[in-house]
Parts: C-alpha cells; structure tokens; sequence
C-alpha cells in the first residue's frame, strides 16, 4: 500500500512539490498562521508523532513531540504558538476517549489537556479572534460540532444538529465551515454578544 506523503500544492501554477521522502506515512498538514511552516503527523509503524517543517522544504521535519499515544494535529492557535492535537486522554475511567490538548511549538513541548471527559473530543480548532474553541464531540447522540468560549471554555452551544465534524473557522470568525452527515460542506453564520454565542 502506498505510503502517504506530505506536499505542497500551488494553486497558481499547478505544482506540486514533494516535502517528506522518508518511509513514513504522513496525514494531518496544518499551516501556521503566517503561512511559513506545516505541522503534521507522521507514521513510523505502529507510532505517530507531531512534527512541522518549513513549506518552502528548506530544512528536515523537526519533532515536536512524542509519546506511545498516536496523536494527530487539527489546528494552530491564531497566534502560532500552540498546536490543538488529538490523543487518548490516558485516564483511567475514560482511556479510550479522545482529548484536545494544547501543544506548545516552541520552548518545552509539554502537552496540556484542554477538552477532555466521559466522551470524546475532537478536531478542535479556536476562532482567528482567539475568543472560540470549536470541536467535535460524540457527546450527545450522535457525532457533531460544538462551540465553547476560549480560554475558559465556559458555555457549550450545539451547531450542527444531525452530524457534523472538521469545523473550520472563516477569517472573520463570523461563520464555520464543517462536513455534514451527508459528507456536504455546511456553512453556519456565527452571531455572539460578548460572552455569548
């Protein structure tokens, strides 16, 4: 079976170039805020770790963080600093649920737990005006995307009602994008009034 590969496309000249030649399987690029790096996780048999390499290709992937846990990136915060990933939560009443942690890019990359519980948090990713956390949850009765105020994470609002998941923020965090049950691209428009959404 193929091993999937890391590239950069450009959608004005049609080019691909390759970045990662290893024998690994790469999956989940995320570009930094300012465009100049790629964070992604990478298989190497049964483990996967987080790493990011610059987008022109110019220096190897460097590792961020590794641990026996797979783990996969869903976002950057908007200010670069952090990466939102996803991981078994390790506790032991709940050690099969995903959790959303706050990887730090630079300096000491010690994960900490941001969303975490009795179900599962996903594919979490924080408003460009760093007031939102999005992310997927299976804690109703089905899969869907939900909205917590960020830092705090004080308030939950439900945004999609019949299965949803991989919200993605528009750039004036007035609306998110994410994959419908039906795997169609819903779009819902954001109103919030301070601390409300």
């Amino acid at each position: 079976m193929p091993l999937t590969k890391l590239f950069v496309y450009d959608v004005k000249t049609a080019a691909a170039q390759r970045l990662e030649f290893d024998d690994t399987a790469d999956s989940n690029p995320v570009w930094s805020p300012d465009g100049r790096y790629i964070a992604f996780s990478k298989r190497n048999n049964l483990k996967v770790d987080i790493y990011q390499k610059p987008a022109d290709g110019s220096r190897d992937a460097e590792l961020l963080y590794s641990s026996d846990e797979p783990k996969f990136v869903s976002a950057w915060s908007p200010d670069g600093r952090y990466l939102l990933m996803q991981q078994r939560t390790g506790s032991a009443d709940n050690a099969n649920n995903l959790g959303v942690w706050l990887l730090p890019v630079n300096g000491d990359h010690t994960p900490r737990p941001v969303l975490s519980g009795n179900t599962s948090y996903w594919d979490a990713s924080i408003s460009p005006n760093g007031r939102w956390i999005a992310y997927t949850s299976n804690q109703a009765s089905g899969i869907d995307v939900y909205v917590s105020s960020y830092p705090s994470l004080a308030g939950k609002w439900q945004v999609s009602f019949r299965g949803g998941e991989a919200a993605h923020w528009q750039r004036d965090s007035k609306a998110l994008y994410y994959l419908g049950s039906g795997r169609d691209i819903v779009k819902a428009e954001i109103t919030t009034d301070g601390a409300a959404f």
